[in-house]
């Protein structure tokens, strides 16, 4: 989808107005000043800086040298996407104020996913809204994100090849990889823990995969950034041998499970703080009969 579809569908959703859209679709080929964005959109000059200053708010444009002043709406795809993890952020904190408020003899709420593009607007959303951190426990087959973050640049790589391989969960293009990589690099700057539990299976084929075909060096670079991450960040990874039948992220007040089964996604999200401490004691029995990501990686 190009750039103007994606302008006009902020529009349609209400995320901007018809003025807005008018500048971003002129900015989206060249950098204009005031003036020549007033000849080009038939704004009056006099109510062109209201919505070019909000745009500037939004982090969708930026202001460039001295007057005369030109604005930019460089690297769009970047800064739409920050754009929509702001308003994002913004609806999950007033969910989790409603949902504080709610008494706790509430019935839970329960979402149905459907698909896999569920599956990933909802894992952002767990990761987004958890107050003090995320656990998870990796289907089979599956690597946890938070293993291979590293920058973005080898994250993708990594990505890429896990698509080529296997059937992904979700997050298939580069796109919404960043969306989860982002969420997650918030998550870990504002200091919430992040403890995953994988197969040793699965583990140990992605580590042969990464190794036979990005090379050995990239692997113990990818194994060293991880460490750092380790150390800078509270990330707890632990491999269970049991095989795992379905994605499960926990956060304080949620609990998102997710299975796929020939392809074809499906899960639910339960937001009852019973349910969370049921699948909290499960994650603690599991923690007991796992080994610490370590005792694996020495032997690589």
């Amino acid at each position: 989808m190009g750039i103007i579809s994606i302008i006009n569908e902020l529009k349609h959703r209400g995320y901007l107005s018809p003025k807005q859209v008018l500048i971003l679709t002129e900015l989206a080929s060249c950098e204009l000043s005031a003036k020549e964005l007033c000849k080009k959109t038939k704004i009056p000059l006099g109510r062109i800086y209201e919505p070019l200053n909000l745009l500037i708010s939004q982090k969708l444009l930026i202001k460039k040298g001295k007057k005369p002043c030109v604005y930019s709406f460089e690297d769009p795809q970047h800064k739409i996407i920050t754009f929509m993890k702001k308003k994002f952020d913004t609806f999950m904190i007033d969910e989790n104020k409603i949902i504080d408020m709610l008494d706790e003899k509430t019935p839970p709420k329960i979402e149905l996913l459907k698909s896999k593009e569920d599956f990933t607007f909802y894992l952002i959303k767990a990761i987004s809204s958890c107050k003090k951190g995320l656990e998870t426990v990796a289907r089979h087959g599956s690597l946890p994100f938070i293993f291979y973050l590293s920058n973005k640049q080898d994250f993708l790589k990594v990505r890429t090849l896990i698509n080529t391989k296997r059937t992904t969960i979700a997050h298939t293009t580069d796109t919404k990889a960043i969306m989860v990589y982002n969420a997650y690099q918030e998550a870990l700057e504002k200091g919430k823990y992040f403890d995953a539990i994988c197969n040793e299976e699965t583990f140990l084929w992605h580590m042969n995969l990464i190794k036979k075909h990005l090379g050995k060096d990239f692997l113990m670079q990818l194994i060293k950034d991880f460490k750092d991450r380790c150390k800078k960040y509270d990330i707890k990874f632990s491999i269970i041998k049991e095989y795992l039948p379905m994605q499960i992220f926990i956060t304080h007040n949620t609990v998102v499970l997710f299975h796929i089964h020939l392809g074809v996604g499906s899960g639910i999200e339960i937001q009852n703080k019973e349910t969370v401490e049921l699948y909290n004691s499960m994650i603690k029995d599991m923690v007991k009969r796992s080994k610490s990501v370590d005792y694996y990686l020495k032997k690589i």
